[in-house]
């Protein structure tokens, strides 16, 4: 399903290049305007996410800021986090998978719902909690 989302993002996109590998997203001079295909790169890490749904788009998005050591993470939801989020709030209310945690130490998250009526964005609190 990603490769079918990065495939219609492409075809909104034409202009941003399409990188299938973690080496080809490290060379883009702004890796923010890039259409990536993660299913590829899972495997191809040294120490590959797991493929299972203890890992989504969520832990991919992290897993990504933490390797190309972004200045953040913002995460496109469609649902309002709980209150005063933190890293172990949001695994147990389900609004992130169980392994988004081990990669949001020491980086400012912002988690904004984009069904909301206006726009609505929270910086999520503590966000070097530990892993769950």
């Amino acid at each position: 399903m990603m490769q079918l989302n990065a495939s219609l993002v492409a075809s909104w996109f034409p202009d941003w290049p399409w990188v299938d590998d973690f080496q080809g997203l490290k060379a883009i001079d702004s890796p923010n305007r890039v259409i990536f295909a993660p299913k590829k790169w899972l495997g191809r890490l040294e120490d590959p996410l797991p493929e299972s749904w203890d890992v989504t788009s969520d832990s991919i998005a992290a897993r990504l800021a933490h390797d190309l050591n972004a200045d953040e993470l913002v995460l496109f939801k469609s649902a309002d986090p709980p209150p005063n989020p933190t890293g172990p709030s949001i695994v147990t209310a389900g609004y992130v998978d169980s392994y988004f945690p081990r990669f949001i130490q020491n980086r400012p998250v912002r988690l904004v719902n984009l069904r909301a009526a206006e726009i609505a964005e929270v910086a999520l609190d503590h966000p070097s909690d530990p892993a769950i």
